[in-house]
C-alpha cells in the first residue's frame, strides 16, 4: 500500500511539513501513487501522503495522507467543508511503522483548506493544506488534530504503466 513507491535515482526532493498541534512535524517517508476509480472508469486518483514519528518516543506514525482526482492541473483550492469535492485529507496518529493499508487508519477531514498544484507532465504535486479532525484511539477516547502551516512536494513516483 504506502510503500508502493518508485525509488528514483539522486536525492529526494519530496516532502511534507506541518503543525499538528503546535508541534511541527517533518514525514521521514514521503511518497505517491496512481490509483484507479474505485468504480473501475478510466479516472485515476493521485494519491500523496507524508508519514513519521510526530513525537520521537510515539510508537506508531502520524500520516497525512492527500487524494486528488487526475483532471486536476493548475493550482485548485478547495474548502473541506464542502461536499462533492475532487480532493480529501486523511489523517491518523495511529499508523503502523512497519507499513500498513492506510484506509483502514486515517480519518477524513471535514474541515480546513487545500491548495493543491498538479501536473499530469510531471507527475509533480504539491501544495499547503489546514485542517481539523477528530481521530478514535485504542483506549477509546478521541483525540481532536489541528494541523496548520502544511505544505507538500511530491515528485515523480510510482506510475501505473496503463495510464
Amino acid at each position: 500500500m504506502i510503500g508502493n513507491t518508485l525509488q528514483l535515482p539522486g536525492k529526494s526532493t519530496n516532502s511534507l511539513t506541518a503543525k499538528v498541534n503546535d508541534t511541527d512535524f517533518a514525514a521521514t517517508i514521503v511518497g505517491g501513487r496512481y490509483d484507479e476509480d474505485s468504480t473501475g472508469s478510466t479516472e485515476w486518483i493521485r494519491r500523496s501522503w507524508g508519514r513519521g514519528l510526530l513525537h520521537p518516543e510515539d510508537k506508531e506514525h502520524t500520516l497525512v495522507f492527500i487524494s486528488i482526482n487526475w483532471n486536476i492541473v493548475g493550482e485548485q483550492i478547495y474548502n473541506l467543508k464542502d461536499s462533492d469535492l475532487p480532493v480529501s485529507i486523511g489523517f491518523t496518529n495511529l499508523f503502523p511503522t512497519e507499513d500498513g493499508n492506510e484506509f483502514e487508519y486515517i480519518k477524513y477531514a471535514g474541515t480546513g483548506r487545500l491548495t493543491i498544484t498538479h501536473s499530469a507532465e510531471t507527475y509533480i504535486a504539491e501544495g499547503s493544506f489546514n485542517f481539523e479532525v477528530d481521530v478514535p484511539q485504542r483506549d477509546g477516547t478521541t483525540q481532536h488534530f489541528k494541523v496548520t502551516e502544511g505544505k507538500f512536494y511530491v515528485g515523480p513516483t510510482d506510475k501505473l504503466a496503463k495510464k
